[in-house]
């Protein structure tokens, strides 16, 4: 498969991810809902992207990884508490970060939603019973683990490949899967 066609898959990949993350945040945040209508095509195209994955079974496993993680609490505290879009949402991470990536991120997401939650809760804004909205958590941390460990050193593979520079004048570089550093504008 050319290195061109992967560089444009993952642009568009990058493209979807950060445009759903975002809109599944927001209505999480203010109607406390990840919306079918955009979680689903998400997961159709996400499934259709891996046609130009250079590894489509890490994205299945994400997904399979990613659902059956927050599967458990919809099973232990039942869909009105825990919610079934932010399964789907996980879904959708899955397929777009691949293996081990979306278990990073999870990990960053309830790491970060429980540092949230215990502040809200030492401030007395919220009790240990509260239920907060969780899509935002994901999102942060399925940026997070693009940008740390996930499909952006794909892109720095690709450039690499085709013999250009990934991010020449910008502010971020990418190297390995746990170094970004800040380089100097020109």
């Amino acid at each position: 498969m050319s290195d061109t066609l992967i560089f444009f898959g993952l642009a568009f990949r990058l493209a979807l991810f950060v445009g759903v993350l975002v809109c599944v945040s927001f209505t999480d945040l203010y109607w406390r809902r990840v919306p079918n209508v955009v979680t689903y095509p998400a997961i159709i195209i996400a499934l259709c992207l891996l046609r130009v994955d250079p590894n489509p079974a890490s994205g299945l496993w994400g997904a399979l990884v990613g659902g059956l993680v927050l599967l458990i609490p919809v099973l232990r505290y039942g869909p009105e508490r825990a919610g079934v879009g932010d399964v789907k949402l996980a879904i959708f991470i899955g397929l777009v970060l691949g293996f081990p990536a979306t278990f990073y991120a999870l990990f960053a997401a309830f790491g970060l939603g429980a540092i949230v939650a215990g502040v809200g809760v030492v401030a007395g804004r919220w009790r240990h019973t509260s239920s907060i909205p969780f899509a935002p958590f994901l999102a942060l941390g399925a940026i997070i683990v693009w940008f740390s460990c996930g499909p952006a050193d794909s892109f720095q593979m690709a450039f690499d490949h085709m013999g250009l520079e990934l991010l020449e004048g910008a502010f971020l570089d990418i190297h390995g899967a746990s170094q970004l550093r800040l380089l100097p504008l020109e």
